[in-house]
């Protein structure tokens, strides 16, 4: 092992709310979160940002100590972790036709993690399709602003085809049978889009809210260390002035000695 090797630092572990505000951190710098560089976007920027969220992560109370290095490994592995279990209920969605797959479901923090990434990052790697896939509501593909990066009615649509082309497969017997499961997915689509409407308003707000916390927080620690940086100020130069009044009280002392050494002779 090389001399140099930067020994690790760990202290307790990653808490939840930890978690929540490295997310909220990503959302509110994009290039970081892509971890490409250019020329306006630098490698030093990125460690910049890096070093000051780590400021921020290792002051959060009981919770884990890490260098900048460890926080952006802990970052990729939400990533990863998220990806997976997005593409493992997409798996499931779609052997079901479209409809009620699994009871595996993303929670808040997975969802937002999931929004942040770009679509090459969820399909590349994992093979997952392009066609928007809902589950309890949630929607899996999309970025920072996933209000406004898909809609809907492409999600419902693709739950359209993918059931469509299932029953076409079906020996058609009886035209009512058929046309009841038809309605009967409708209305389970409908249903499905009003769950993920109201899902992304769910997690816009919780997003706000992780902003609004980070950002709280983040202050408060800027105003400990300037009253600290004060403090220091202030003891500093009480202990110059004690310098000078001990310097003075010396000078004075030497020239009272002169004067009587003078006086003697």
């Amino acid at each position: 092992m090389e001399g140099n090797t930067k020994k690790a630092v760990r202290c307790g572990s990653i808490t939840a709310r930890q978690k929540e505000m490295l997310v909220a951190f990503m959302e509110n710098h994009p290039q970081l979160k892509t971890g490409k560089f250019s020329n306006i976007f630098t490698h030093k920027d990125a460690r910049n940002l890096w070093s000051e969220v780590t400021v921020v992560l290792n002051q959060c109370p009981n919770g884990s100590k890490k260098e900048w290095e460890q926080w952006r490994k802990v970052w990729q592995d939400l990533k990863k972790n998220a990806k997976a279990k997005a593409a493992s209920i997409s798996s499931n969605l779609r052997k079901t036709g479209g409809g009620p797959g699994s009871e595996e479901t993303m929670d808040q923090l997975e969802s937002s993690i999931i929004d942040l990434m770009a679509p090459t990052e969820i399909h590349g790697d994992m093979g997952v399709s392009e066609s928007q896939v809902s589950f309890d509501g949630i929607s899996v593909l999309g970025n920072t602003d996933a209000a406004s990066s898909f809609s809907i009615n492409n999600h419902v649509n693709d739950n359209v085809e993918a059931s469509t082309s299932t029953i076409s497969t079906i020996p058609v017997k009886n035209s009512k049978a058929v046309t009841k499961t038809r309605r009967l997915n409708k209305t389970h689509r409908l249903k499905t889009s009003l769950q993920a409407s109201e899902r992304l308003l769910t997690i816009s707000e919780k997003k706000e809210q992780y902003l609004q916390s980070y950002y709280k927080e983040k202050i408060a620690i800027l105003k400990q260390a300037e009253e600290r940086r004060r403090n220091y100020e202030n003891k500093k130069l009480c202990f110059l002035e004690q310098q000078v009044n001990v310097q003075q009280s010396l000078l004075e002392e030497l020239r009272q000695l002169k004067t009587a050494i003078l006086s003697r002779k």
